[in-house]
């Protein structure tokens, strides 16, 4: 029966030919990311049950803002705001999506979200998460199934590692991550993302990636106090070298791994 489930998402995954017009912040890790960040990367990750609480995230460009996020995180529920355009008050746009992910058998994770925005665009959505085992997992996204856009369609596909496994006390401390995405309008594989997380100590995420779309490596940190956390992310090689960079603050009502 598992086995069953399991071929029947990737079937509906595969079937997932969204047309993809949203702007979005470069978030990697669509099978890895199941905490602070999940409603916003992959919606069926909520049904891991370690994204509760309220977030705010900024993308900068020098000093300016040009991006920001708020979204928060009710157990199986999410919404997330997006604002873009901060600069220019004609082209402002806001940007609404409702969410929500569960566990259906162990280890298989679905997640369904409706976004809209300012612009008068719509879209629905199905994400997946599948972790067959403690080492990996892999999650396939279909963006805007049924949507007003004439963008190309596309599909997310995403492959996380933790090599680490065999012992309990370091399978979280190191994660490797692997991201792409199929458009079909050319029929062409891109790959957007690859990289590690690193966890040195309970309080601490250092982790690192190459973004293919941006052509830079990114590389960041996350710092957690119980039911806080802050983190910044910035490139610092590649085509725009330290001219961006991203913070983010996230407070939860589930104790997370920290220091005393």
């Amino acid at each position: 029966m598992k086995y069953r489930l399991l071929i029947l998402l990737v079937f509906v995954g595969g079937l997932a030919w969204g047309q993809n017009s949203w702007l979005e912040t470069a978030r990697v890790g669509i099978a890895v990311e199941d905490m602070e960040n999940a409603s916003l990367i992959n919606m069926a990750a909520l049904g891991v049950g370690n994204a509760a609480g309220i977030g705010v995230s900024g993308h900068w460009q020098g000093r300016q803002l040009e991006a920001g996020e708020a979204y928060i995180a009710l157990s199986h529920f999410a919404y997330n705001f997006r604002a873009y355009n901060f600069r220019n008050s004609e082209h402002f746009i806001g940007d609404h999506e409702v969410g929500l992910g569960f566990q259906i058998y162990d280890g298989i994770y679905v997640g369904t979200s409706y976004r809209w925005n300012s612009e008068k665009n719509y879209g629905w959505n199905i994400q997946t998460l599948f972790r067959p085992s403690k080492w990996f997992s892999f999650a396939v996204k279909g963006n805007s199934l049924v949507s007003d856009s004439d963008s190309p369609a596309s599909m997310e596909l995403g492959v996380g590692l933790r090599p680490l496994s065999f012992n309990e006390n370091w399978a979280t401390r190191l994660t490797l991550f692997y991201d792409g995405a199929v458009t079909f309008d050319s029929g062409l594989y891109q790959n957007n993302a690859v990289g590690l997380r690193i966890s040195p100590i309970d309080s601490l995420d250092i982790y690192g990636h190459w973004d293919f779309r941006s052509e830079n490596y990114v590389v960041g940190m996350k710092l957690s106090f119980k039911y806080l956390l802050v983190g910044a992310e910035v490139p610092v090689a590649g085509s725009t070298p330290g001219e961006s960079f991203t913070t983010e603050a996230f407070v939860t009502w589930k104790e997370m791994h920290s220091s005393p």
